[in-house]
């Protein structure tokens, strides 16, 4: 399991997410500058309904460089793939315009993180 983690890089993850999500665009085709980078919100929240900790990173995709909706799970797909713990925990998609229905141009925010149990 060290092996997994290390080969995995999480503590990059968490040190400089910047380094590691451009990574994880770069591997799936996508421009890193077509994605806003924001930050980990620490510390941890607690989630008293779901009784669980949690440590959220967002991503926002730009509605004047959309990306299509494959593109979009794809990116989704790889950093769960690339990490043992980071998993998608929202997505939200929109249409990149209203006018063009028939675009495949979508825009919106993917937010990341860790969830963990609560131990009394």
């Amino acid at each position: 399991m060290l092996n997994v983690y290390k080969n995995n890089k999480e503590d990059v993850a968490g040190e400089s997410p910047n380094l590691w999500f451009s990574n994880v665009c770069q591997r799936v085709g996508i421009n890193a500058l077509n994605i806003g980078f924001g930050t980990w919100r620490v510390p941890a929240r607690f989630d008293s309904k779901g009784k669980y900790w949690e440590e959220q990173y967002d991503l926002s995709i730009n509605s004047k460089s959309p990306l299509p909706r494959e593109t979009i799970a794809k990116l989704c797909h790889e950093i769960e793939k690339s990490s043992t713990r980071l998993r998608v925990l929202d997505l939200t998609v929109n249409r990149a315009e209203k006018d063009g229905l028939e675009k495949d141009d979508w825009s919106g925010k993917i937010f990341i993180g860790y969830r963990h149990a609560r131990v009394d």
